[in-house]
């Protein structure tokens, strides 16, 4: 019995220690392809937009009007930018939502910019 209760205590100290050392988590990336989006290397505090659950679609809402999404940025399942759609400016692209029904259905295909080193939004 002794023995017992010497190898749980060891086992929790070790578990503690594991958890105090372990840099905090950050809630990106979504979805089952790991999409960042743009709110990449930032926690779920840090990040004005908020992901679908798939982490194909981001959307920025901005105060007072929290009804309705200010800018909604579409990602493929790569983690390319497919299409931005702003209010209050030229929308880049009417067809997002349409886009992003299209991704969901489609493998994992790169639908956004091939090129450059940014998220392609």
């Amino acid at each position: 019995m002794f023995s017992v209760v010497r190898v749980s205590t060891a086992l929790a100290t070790g578990l503690l220690a594991t958890l105090a050392l372990a840099p905090t988590a950050q809630a990106y990336p979504v979805g089952p392809w790991g999409i960042e989006g743009p709110c990449k290397g930032k926690s779920e505090a840090e990040c004005e937009y908020r992901p679908s659950s798939d982490g194909i679609v981001w959307e920025l809402y901005v105060p007072p009007d929290l009804s309705r999404a200010w800018q909604t940025n579409v990602y493929d399942k790569t983690g390319a930018g497919a299409c931005v759609n702003s209010i209050g400016a030229p929308p880049t692209m009417k067809m997002c939502a349409q886009i992003a029904s299209l991704i969901r259905a489609l493998p994992p295909l790169r639908i956004g910019p091939s090129t450059g080193s940014g998220t392609g939004i």
